[in-house]
């Protein structure tokens, strides 16, 4: 049990040491809010346009990211690596 503790709190460790880097933080910032458009997406055209189904969509959509069940910042924290790693990769080449 005391392995699989260290592990954890070394991966906590590893994510907070990756997202002091600036590049990193700014595409979690950026994913989160791709991640987000239905809602807000949704809320301007309710406002703009009086549209009761973007409403209804942003509605839908944040119940559904509220969840207990459903790993929204997991999903974004992974995304932001991937993108990160590709762009290394980039880099390299």
């Amino acid at each position: 049990m005391k392995k699989i503790n260290e592990k954890i709190k070394k991966f906590f460790k590893w994510i907070k040491d990756d997202f002091k880097d600036y590049r990193t933080f700014l595409i979690f910032i950026f994913v989160m809010f791709i991640v987000h458009t239905p809602i807000w997406g949704g809320l301007l055209c309710y406002k703009l346009f009086n549209a009761k189904w973007g409403l209804a969509m942003a509605t839908t959509m944040s119940l559904f990211w509220l969840g207990p069940f459903t790993p929204f910042f997991p999903l974004c924290i992974g995304i932001t690596f991937g993108i990160k790693r590709l762009m290394g990769k980039n880099k390299k080449t």
